[in-house]
């Protein structure tokens, strides 16, 4: 009982030695205490940092979750061919699939780094590396730019619509008057002449004043008519011009936007790629470290046999990670020598003159390569859908260039679509040699179980 005394004592005395901004009801009346209350509940930010958010002076209240600052609240942009950010290390060029506890920032978040408010996909912005981010954001300022380029030229056109409007009322206002003049004049005359006969002079000169001031109001309307009439001619002719130029705007607007998709796909594909082969290359790490377990189990119990069966599964895991490694590096080659055609030629002669002093290597590659494409088959199917897709979207724009006599677009469109159709062969080239080689193969192990059975 006087060990609780002593020790709340102390207690309430080490509390009293605090600032008064850390005890509960010590600072100002309106002020909210700074110890676990509401107002400290907010997660520290973490600037390019992993893990849990370090707790701010004072607080005493419950810590944010460490999964809301694991990747450090801001995208990180990565380069192309690499894993994406926040990945653990493992044997997919040096990342494998992600932790459990670390989860990425949610879109449109504020954080260290600024985020994207775009029409980007659904991906977010880090699914591109700094080259394709560059390219996006470029896309990005030219459909902004086509697009206020066809607000402009939609503007004008409703004020020069407008402008035909006010000339179509003032031409009838002008020719409503010379049809009234026209009526008049000769009622006019007629009364003027009844006048002059009944000696009514007076009457006959104030008549012939208001003939001649409708005589004037008619050739006055009936020049204007002439005026209008021209201005309109010039009017409808820069409206059918602005016209043809805000449906051009349009058009180019309609293709920026596809290209803009298309674009987001393609990233879109190689991410999905790029995921898969990780997920495949994680599965194979976790069964080769099974199997690793199983034999050493094997070795004490004196199971060789089981020893060498799996001996045999951990031999075919290690030849198809290889062959995943082997499609990967085959997809980052292709993707620098689309971005760097000249680095990529001296990449090609250098390759040539380490395989012609290293026939083993040269070797290995080739068996590396035969066994990625066997996997690649799948890929290869919906590579060759998208460009095929490709070739009829610039078919048809073809199609519309030519019919709006565009035909310097026309010519750079048959251009790409020459260029694609290049690509769509060597899909099939390879398809085909894929083919031949899976029957080959399929042929040899047949041959093989039948000596067998001899």
């Amino acid at each position: 009982m006087l060990g609780r005394f002593f020790k709340s004592k102390d207690d309430s005395a080490k509390q009293s030695s605090l600032p008064p901004g850390h005890r509960p009801g010590a600072g100002k009346p309106d002020e909210p205490p700074m110890g676990g209350g509401f107002f400290n509940l907010a997660p520290t930010v973490v600037k390019g940092g992993a893990g849990a958010p370090s707790a701010s002076p004072g607080q005493t209240g419950p810590a944010p979750h460490a999964g809301a600052a694991g990747s450090g609240l801001a995208y990180q942009h990565r380069p192309s061919g690499t894993a994406p950010s926040g990945y653990a290390s493992g044997p997919y060029g040096g990342a494998s699939m992600p932790p459990t506890q670390q989860q990425h920032p949610p879109p449109g978040h504020t954080g260290s780094a600024p985020s994207f408010s775009s029409n980007a996909p659904s991906g977010g912005m880090d699914m591109f590396g700094d080259n394709e981010l560059a390219a996006f954001l470029k896309a990005k300022e030219k459909a902004f730019a086509n697009q206020l380029k066809t607000t402009i030229a939609e503007q004008s056109y409703v004020m020069l619509q407008k402008q035909h409007n006010e000339l179509e009322k003032s031409l009838s206002v002008h020719r409503n008057a010379i049809a009234s003049a026209e009526a008049m004049i000769p009622q006019l005359e007629q009364e003027k002449k009844n006048a002059a006969t009944q000696r009514n002079f007076k009457e006959a000169a104030r008549i012939s004043k208001d003939i001649k001031a409708l005589e004037k109001d008619q050739s006055t309307a009936e020049e204007m008519v002439e005026v209008v009439e021209m201005e309109l001619q010039d009017l409808k002719e820069r409206i059918v011009k602005r016209e043809a130029e805000c449906e051009d705007k349009k058009e180019e607007l309609k293709q920026v936007e596809r290209q803009l998709e298309l674009n987001a796909l393609q990233e879109l594909w190689k991410e999905a790629k790029l995921l898969r082969n990780s997920a495949a290359l994680e599965e194979i790490a976790m069964k080769l470290s099974e199997l690793e377990e199983m034999i050493d189990k094997a070795t004490e119990d004196e199971d060789y046999e089981l020893a060498a069966k799996l001996d045999e599964k951990i031999d075919t895991l290690k030849r198809r990670q290889q062959s995943i490694h082997a499609m990967v590096q085959a997809d980052t080659a292709s993707e620098q020598r689309i971005d760097s055609p000249s680095e990529c030629n001296d990449e090609q002669t250098q390759d040539a003159d380490d395989s012609d002093g290293a026939p083993e290597v040269k070797d290995s590659t080739e068996i590396k390569t035969v066994a990625s494409m066997q996997i690649r088959g799948e890929d290869l199917d919906n590579e060759l859908k998208l460009l095929r897709a490709r070739i009829t979207m610039l078919e048809a724009d073809i199609e519309r260039a030519t019919e709006n006599e565009d035909y310097d677009t026309a010519a750079q469109l048959d251009d790409d679509v020459q260029k694609l159709r290049v690509e769509e062969s060597e899909i099939m080239n390879a398809l085909s040699d894929k083919n031949k080689s899976t029957d080959q193969d399929a042929a040899e192990e047949l041959q093989e179980t039948n000596d067998v059975k001899l």
